[in-house]
Parts: C-alpha cells; structure tokens; sequence
C-alpha cells in the first residue's frame, strides 16, 4: 500500500500493489517498483483519461527523492499518462510506503507537453501555514525538476 498523507491530515491508501523489483542503487537510496491492475472504470486523476478495468499502473517510488511517478497503461501496453506526484521523501514501514503529498504535480498525456498542475492547492496550503516556506519552496523547486524529467523521459 502507499499512505498518501495531505497536509490536512487526509490519508488517502492506494493500492494493493505488488513488488515488481527494486534496484537499491538507482537514486539516493534506491527506487521500488509497484504494479496494479485496475478492476474498476474510472478517471485518471489529474490526467483526466478514462481508466478501463485491465488498465495497469506502474509507480516508481524513489527512496531519498520528491517524486513518486506513475505511468498507466491499457490492456494492450500502450501509454495512457504519467503522473508525477511531489511528495516528501518516502519512507518504508510495515502497513506500506508513506509520505507527505505536497499538492503540486506534473502530469504527461501522450503527444503533450507535461504541465503541472493543482499549483493553486500548494499556494492556499502555504499561505494558510498547512505548510512550511521551507516545504513549499521545495515543492515549487520539485514540480520544476519534475517537469524537466517528464519532457525528457516520455518525449
């Protein structure tokens, strides 16, 4: 499971996933790949695209990073969206991964550019003292660095 903690207490669970490897030298402390398949129809959050049951989500969770990425894809394996969640960095225990959701994201539609998205959210939060200056400078500093990644990564 990944605890999606939000400054206002809120914890939302994803999940159940599945371990599908771990690679303990990739970032600063190693990324941990979860997989799902969707059972039900619904929206991709942020993205907007309809979810179909068969759809597949893969998240990469970067252990000692502010991003956790998740691409999801239809039955056939083709791209749907990716979806770059700026967060604290994560921390492993028994019921799961958790962190704390800073709000800002950056999302990526196939033959898009990225663009981050719900900068309204992190705003309110920072000047309502949800969160630190020094939290919402790194978020601003994430979204940024994730935008970067994404048109990169998924051109």
């Amino acid at each position: 499971m990944i605890l999606h903690r939000r400054p206002d207490g809120e914890t939302i669970r994803l999940g159940p996933f599945r371990v599908s490897s771990y690679r303990p030298n990739a970032g600063r402390g190693g990324e941990i790949v979860l997989e799902r398949t969707f059972r039900s129809a619904g929206v991709y959050d942020g993205l907007g695209l309809e979810r179909r049951p068969g759809d597949r989500g893969v998240t990469s969770v970067f252990l000692g990073d502010w991003l956790t990425v998740h691409e999801y894809y239809d039955r056939a394996g083709r791209l749907l969206g990716v979806y770059a969640n700026v967060n604290t960095p994560p921390e492993v225990g028994f019921e799961g991964v958790k962190y704390l959701d800073l709000l800002v994201d950056v999302v990526k539609r196939p033959g898009e550019e990225p663009e981050i998205i719900d900068r309204g959210d992190l705003e309110v939060a920072c000047s309502s003292g949800l969160l630190t200056d020094t939290l919402c400078r790194e978020a601003e500093r994430q979204a940024e660095r994730a935008l970067g990644l994404l048109k990169s990564r998924y051109p």
